[in-house]
């Protein structure tokens, strides 16, 4: 929701930055007629005229120019920001010193501003606490991503570049591990391969937690995951973005886990059983 509500401002910005230059622009210009109206001779006509015109002239400039800067601002950083992610060592090379460079300068600040004392430690802990705290955090965030179980199988790059290619590069996974968890079924693909190992009262698997069964229910987690996230994206063209793709691979890692979590079901137990109880 948040990102919705921040994607909209960068994007109606724009808008409103050409309306703002052009209200400008117009007062100015419209100062300029009224002058020119009101004065008493046709230089001073002429004159308020150009100086109304050259002034609006300057504000579309300048409008035009800040719109530009910002526009090269986010495409630099985004080129900054997505290299800095594509190869996560960049980022040793940029904390330590951003960290240093706060340190300092909160010793300038205490050393050279000329300002009460409450203004001068106030700003010097944002410089050498908050800052900091702030950028570990990122860092943190980011980090967690390249922990887990498939992140040395999908490449950053690809979630970045090619997030639909990601989320099925990630189940094609799921789907590997779990034909080796069965150690069979090779011919098995899909919703086939789950319904194998998870369905029913003859599935080659089964959960169970707190000493409860949840086989069918896992079942159904994994039936529905595979129909709903990966079958769409593997017959059209589905516009994901890096942060749903990595939501959709955190599950199917999620999977991975309930499958190694599982125990093989004892069918000749089962059945003994079955045969005593009739």
């Amino acid at each position: 929701m948040k990102n919705n509500v921040i994607n909209k401002i960068f994007d109606s910005f724009p808008i409103i930055n050409k309306i703002i230059a052009g209200l400008f622009a117009t007062y100015s210009l419209g100062i300029g007629i009224y002058k020119g109206i009101t004065s008493k001779t046709t230089p001073e006509l002429f004159g308020w005229m150009a100086i109304g015109f050259i002034g609006a002239l300057l504000i579309m400039f300048m409008f035009l120019f800040l719109d530009f800067g910002l526009i090269v601002w986010d495409k630099s950083t985004s080129w900054l920001s997505n290299h800095v992610r594509k190869y996560p060592y960049i980022r040793i090379w940029i904390i330590f010193p951003n960290i240093l460079f706060a340190f300092y300068a909160a010793y300038l600040v205490f050393k050279f501003l000329n300002t009460d004392l409450p203004l001068k430690i106030f700003i010097s802990v944002y410089l050498v606490w908050f800052l900091p705290a702030a950028i570990m955090s990122l860092i943190r965030e980011d980090l967690s991503k390249e922990r887990t179980r498939l992140s040395t199988k999908i490449s950053r790059e690809t979630r970045i570049h090619n997030p639909q290619a990601a989320i099925e590069n990630a189940f094609t996974h799921f789907e590997d591990h779990l034909r080796k968890r069965l150690s069979y079924g090779s011919n098995l693909y899909g919703n086939r391969l789950i319904k194998a190992a998870y369905e029913g009262e003859t599935s080659r698997l089964v959960y169970q937690s707190d000493e409860k069964d949840y086989t069918a229910h896992l079942y159904n987690l994994m039936s529905g995951a595979y129909s709903i996230f990966r079958n769409p994206r593997h017959h059209k063209i589905v516009e994901d973005d890096e942060q749903k793709a990595q939501a959709i691979i955190s599950l199917v890692e999620l999977l991975i886990e309930f499958v190694d979590n599982s125990e093989e079901r004892d069918i000749k137990q089962e059945s003994e059983t079955s045969t005593l109880a009739t």
